[in-house]
Formats: C-alpha cells, sequence, structure tokens
C-alpha cells in the first residue's frame, strides 16, 4: 500500500493519477505503516515506511497553470525516456537526467534500514498541467502521463516487496481501438456551391499535382477525375452520391463495430472562445435528414453520437443538441465529439450537466498524438460522472496541406510509432476517420486499412466509444481492500467492486515481485509477472512468494 501525502489542491490530480496507475493507494494517515509513501507538495514529516519518495520542485501553483501553457517544458531522461516538465523551473536544462537523490540522512522515515528517493519534480502538478492545459502539438508524440507512471512503478519495484496493478487493457488483448467518424459531408448533392468547387478543383487539377508529386496513384487520380465528370449525373439522380461512404465504411470495418459523429443542426456554425462565427463551420445538413442511414448503422450494431456545435460552451444547447439525436437513436445517454474540436475548461462540467455519458474532443487539428499525455480515458478536471476519450489519430491531421501534410506512406509511420506507445503503455487508441475520407477527392481508404490491419495485429480490443468507457468504468469501480504479504510468504490481495459485470471483456490483476522476491511455483520462479483475472464483483487471491537470494 502506497500512502499519499499531499496538499488539498493537488488531491483531485493524485486521485486520477492513481486512476490511470490503478495501485494500492491511500492518503496518508499519521502512524500507519505502508510499503512505500509518495510525499508531493508538502513539507515531508516522519513516516512509518522503508520507502520514501518525495517528488519536490518548484513551479505553478494550480490555479497559474495557463502561463505554463506558454512556456517551453524542459526534458529529463530516466531508464532510455525522454519526459517533458512543463510546471518545473529548477531542473539544470533539457537532456539533463531526472534527479532521483538517494538521501538516507533526510529525515522522514521511523526506524532504519529505509530508504529515501528524492525526484526533482511535482508529480500532481505535472498532471494537473496535462489535464487540465494540454500539451503543445510540439510534444504530441510523447505519452507524458504514461512515462510519469512508468518511472514511479519503476521505482517501487526497484526498492520494494511487490507491486500490484490493474492495466489499462483487457484479458486477451494488449490495447483497446476505438473507430469513430466525424459524418460532416454524409452527401454531395447538399453541399453549397463553394465546397463543389472546391471539389472539382482537387478532383482534376489537384489531382494531377497530387500524381506528379507521388502523393497519389494513377487509378485514385482516375477515380477524382471520373467522380468530378459524373457530378450532373448525382445531381440528376442518375448515379450514386460520391460522399455516401457509409456501406463503405461497413464493408472495411465489419465484424469490428465503430462509432458515428452526426450534427443535430442544419446550418449553425456556433461560436468560437472569442464570439466569432465562422460560416465554414456550419453543416449543410441536420442529422434527422440521415434517419435511414442511422436506423441501419444501428441495425449493424454501429453507435451514433453528436458532433456537438455549440455543446462545448452552453449547457441548455448542449441539452438540445443531445435531445436531437436521442430521439432519432431511441438512446438518451450518447456520447459527444465537438466540431472543430471546440473545448475549454468549463465544456467538461456542461457536457456532463447536459447528460452526456463521455466527450471524445481532447486532441489536435494540426497533428497526431497526446495532448492530455496519456494513452487512456481519464475524468477531466470539473466533472465527476463525465469521461475523456482522448482523440489520438485524426486523418485530416495526416493529410492536410496546412496540417502534416503527410504522404500514406509517411503517414503509415507515424501511426506505427503512436500505436508501438500504445503497445507498450496499453489504453485506448481513438482514430476518426471522416465520412467522407473514403470517397473522392481524398481517397484516403488503403491508410485506414492499413491501420485497422496494425490494430489487429497489436491484439487490440475494438470497442464503440461507449464500450471502451464502459470498461474503464468498470476498470476505476475495483478497490483493493487488502494487500499483504504473511510470514508465510503468501501475498495476499483483496478486491471489490460495485459495479456489475458487463459484457465488456474482463480486467486483469497483474503482480510483480519486487527487489529481493520471485514466485514460488513450477514454472513462475522467473517470470517478471504474473496476470490474473479478475471476474466476480468480490475476489481474493494468495500468491505464493519466495525470497530470490
Amino acid at each position: 500500500m502506497i500512502g499519499v501525502h499531499t496538499s488539498e489542491p493537488l488531491r483531485p490530480f493524485a486521485e486520477e493519477f492513481f486512476e490511470l496507475f490503478k495501485t494500492p493507494w491511500e492518503y496518508y494517515f499519521p502512524g500507519r505503516h505502508y510499503d512505500a509513501v509518495l510525499c508531493c507538495g508538502v513539507e515531508p514529516v516522519s513516516y512509518n515506511t522503508q520507502l520514501l519518495l518525495i517528488y519536490s520542485g518548484d513551479g505553478a501553483a494550480v490555479d497559474h497553470l495557463d502561463a505554463c501553457a506558454s512556456v517551453a517544458p524542459v526534458f529529463v531522461n530516466y531508464q532510455g525516456d525522454s519526459i517533458p516538465i512543463y510546471t518545473n523551473r529548477t531542473i539544470a536544462g533539457a537532456g539533463c537526467s531526472i534527479t532521483i537523490q538517494v538521501d538516507e540522512a533526510r529525515p522522514g522515515l521511523e526506524g532504519r534500514g529505509g530508504v529515501t528517493l528524492v525526484v526533482g519534480y511535482n508529480l500532481f502538478l505535472e498532471v494537473a498541467f496535462l489535464l487540465t492545459c494540454g500539451q503543445p502539438a510540439q510534444n504530441a508524440s510523447v505519452p507524458a502521463l504514461e512515462l510519469h507512471s512508468w518511472l514511479l512503478r519503476d521505482l517501487l519495484l526497484r526498492h520494494t516487496e511487490y507491486l500490484v496493478e490493474i492495466p489499462p487493457y483487457p484479458v486477451g488483448y494488449w490495447m483497446i481501438a476505438c473507430l469513430t467518424h466525424d459524418v460532416d459531408h454524409p452527401s454531395i448533392r447538399k453541399q453549397p456551391w463553394p465546397t463543389i468547387l472546391g471539389f472539382l478543383y482537387r478532383a482534376s487539377l489537384g489531382s494531377l499535382v497530387d500524381l506528379c508529386r507521388g502523393r497519389k496513384r494513377l487509378v485514385q487520380a482516375f477515380a477524382n477525375f471520373r467522380a468530378a465528370l459524373s457530378l450532373p449525373l448525382v445531381y440528376a439522380g442518375l448515379a450514386d452520391d460520391c460522399w455516401d461512404s457509409f456501406d463503405a465504411y461497413t464493408e472495411i470495418e465489419t465484424p469490428r463495430p465503430s462509432t458515428y459523429f452526426f450534427i443535430p443542426t442544419k446550418g449553425c456554425a456556433g461560436r468560437d472562445r472569442h464570439g466569432r462565427e465562422h460560416s465554414k463551420r456550419a453543416a449543410a445538413y441536420a442529422a434527422s435528414e440521415c434517419q435511414s442511414s442511422i436506423t441501419s448503422l444501428l441495425r449493424q450494431e454501429r453507435e451514433i453520437g453528436v458532433h456537438g456545435i455549440e455543446a462545448w460552451r452552453d449547457v441548455q444547447k448542449a441539452t438540445q443538441e443531445r435531445e436531437a439525436i436521442a430521439s432519432l437513436t431511441g438512446q438518451s445517454e450518447l456520447g459527444i465529439r465537438m466540431h472543430w474540436l471546440y473545448y475549454d475548461a468549463r465544456s467538461p462540467a456542461q457536457l456532463e450537466q447536459a447528460g452526456y455519458a463521455y466527450d471524445t474532443t481532447v486532441g489536435y487539428n494540426e497533428t497526431v498524438g497526446f495532448r492530455a499525455g496519456t494513452t487512456q480515458a481519464f475524468k477531466p478536471p470539473g466533472a465527476s460522472r463525465l469521461f475523456e476519450l482522448p482523440l489520438h489519430i485524426m486523418d485530416t491531421a495526416l493529410f492536410y496541406p496546412d496540417y502534416l501534410h503527410l504522404t500514406p506512406a509517411d503517414a503509415g509511420k507515424l501511426v506505427s510509432k503512436i500505436i508501438s506507445q500504445f503497445r507498450r503503455f496499453g489504453g485506448v487508441l481513438t482514430v476518426n476517420w471522416h465520412d467522407r475520407s473514403l470517397a473522392p477527392e481524398r481517397l484516403w481508404g488503403d491508410v485506414y486499412r492499413k491501420i485497422i490491419q496494425q490494430l489487429s495485429d497489436a491484439k487490440a480490443w475494438f470497442a464503440t466509444c461507449k464500450n471502451a468507457v464502459e470498461w474503464f468504468r468498470q476498470r476505476r469501480s475495483i478497490r483493493f481492500t487488502n494487500t499483504s504479504l504473511d510470514a508465510d510468504n503468501v501475498l495476499r490481495i483483496s478486491l471489490c467492486s460495485e459495479a456489475t459485470r458487463s459484457s465488456t471483456p474482463p480486467v486483469r490483476l497483474r503482480v510483480h515481485p519486487g527487489r529481493g522476491w520471485k514466485f514460488r511455483g513450477e514454472g513462475q520462479a522467473d517470470a517478471p509477472s504474473l496476470d490474473l483475472e479478475v471476474c466476480e464483483a468480490s475476489q481474493e487471491y494468495r500468491i505464493p512468494m519466495q525470497p530470490s537470494n
């Protein structure tokens, strides 16, 4: 058990951190013995423990985090990882090794033989920054919050007898994947003339340029020329609407599920954080015009969510947008993603008040990666029930000229690097491939197919956003009621959960032997960890251990 001693303003972020790094912990209680004590943001006192971890760093206060968003971080090294530190202003400089001092003379330990480690930054202030401000785009490739968990896990394994945790991926899989689609242009027939003219340019001259630059293949350029020439037949009803891609997505994804986000209101651009309207943000359709497609998707066990316009900034309008989609689906509990990824610090509380189950807006328009620094679904500051399902990969970020503007080959390489982070840390990777991205003039289907194949090869559990959030709720509901190594060297672990068993895959319990210990049992003695399935609301595990020397 870890005893956590921290200040009151940091407590919400300590609690969220230990829901992500899910290991036994409680707030420090004076006089109680702990396997380790984590002291962060307060002056150490005398602790009854063999390991004292002091996270000590000077930085901004929780209520001044916005000032840190414009300050370049310092990168520090630990065990081959480069970790950005955003809130600490005392770390020496970029490229230095993280300060972890062994200080046996420092006051804080009762008795003898214990170890005090001083880590040179404020852990929970870093968590607060990541979940509140988010990382700048230039650091998008770094899952910073997971690296903080990794560092703490490593220190615990080096200096305690065992470590127990519940990893962020189900039994039988190594990660979770959510395939999602923002429905912005379900029909080319309904688009205004500026959009049509842009399509004709990109499908003709733009395709020729892309062909010469190696960004399009000949067969793709031909498909775009043909789509441009057949546009009059589409308007006359003599040819299929080339932007209606629902059946094409079903063919690619089946039997994997996916989630579609529909815009509730036609012609409403909404306002940005400065109160301005951008006419291009207004949709040329309303979700009610797609009732037959929505019904068909629901029959195929796809999920339908809200592609919000004003929901991020107004509770009443958030409620109206939810009710508009609920009336089409018959489902009242829905998820949401904002159109153009509009979002601010007030959004989580407002979306929760409007009745949404989750949001999946936190990501980048201009790049791909880890805006909140995590691979996991989390509860954003200001929410008590709403989950945030971070957005990691978006097609327009990969290919738009104003953003990364990658070739298909380079996009595949970048996606592979992101998937490798999930393969290491677990979590849920959220992909957004827009509804028209399979169709002319984009024709980004080949890259999407390869992403799905890569995720399958990585042993991902494909889930709708709703089911992924449900799995994380299940994981979050589990509590450790006892973890102790008894006189017979048997590790006893007791769990309880108030949640009922869902239809999602079961949660796994992972046990690591720590310093000086190994498992007792044939074939297990040299194992670095042991995985067990959590399948009941209340369970007890008994794991024989033995000294390794």
